[in-house]
């Protein structure tokens, strides 16, 4: 019987040795890059729903402009300018002309300016701001400023 080396021994197990070593790096590299790698899903995600957003929001923005336009056309015009946001804040200034004594109606031509997509969200982020959506501004003009987000457009429109 022949004495088995070192040599014998590295030629026989190199595969299995090598495989080994790819798996040990390999885990130390996730190791290394775990929060990294468990923060992924949430940047695509975010991502994701940040372009589909500027979207939407480019698509409610024409329609909104489109119904305006038609409104003046046929002269029920019931907004001076229309709303368009970015990144969650006004683009320009708006105003609104709040001429009813109804506070449905009043929600409503906030909606048709473009401020909110519907009475719903109106409601629910007055209840966020800490405002009564039922105790709004009547019989009024209120220009919102450049930069305003929709809590603080809420704060001005309604009251505690």
């Amino acid at each position: 019987m022949k004495h088995r080396g070192f040599r014998d021994f590295l030629y026989d197990y190199n595969d299995i040795i090598l495989a080994a070593a790819i798996l040990l790096i390999a885990a130390l590299v996730i190791f290394w890059r775990v929060q990294v790698i468990m923060a992924y899903p949430k940047t695509l995600v975010g991502d994701s729903k940040a372009g589909t957003q500027k979207q939407v929001e480019q698509t409610i923005t024409e329609q909104q402009q489109e119904k305006a336009a038609a409104e003046k056309e046929s002269g029920q015009a019931q907004v001076d300018t229309i709303a368009t946001w970015e990144d969650g804040r006004l683009t320009s200034d708006v105003q609104v002309k709040l001429d009813s004594k109804d506070t449905d109606a009043v929600i409503q031509k906030l909606v048709n300016a473009g401020m909110y997509e519907s009475k719903v969200e109106f409601q629910t982020i007055c209840k966020a701001a800490g405002v009564k959506y039922t105790k709004v501004k009547k019989n009024t003009v209120i220009t919102f400023p450049k930069g305003s987000t929709k809590e603080a457009a809420a704060k001005m429109v309604a009251s505690k």
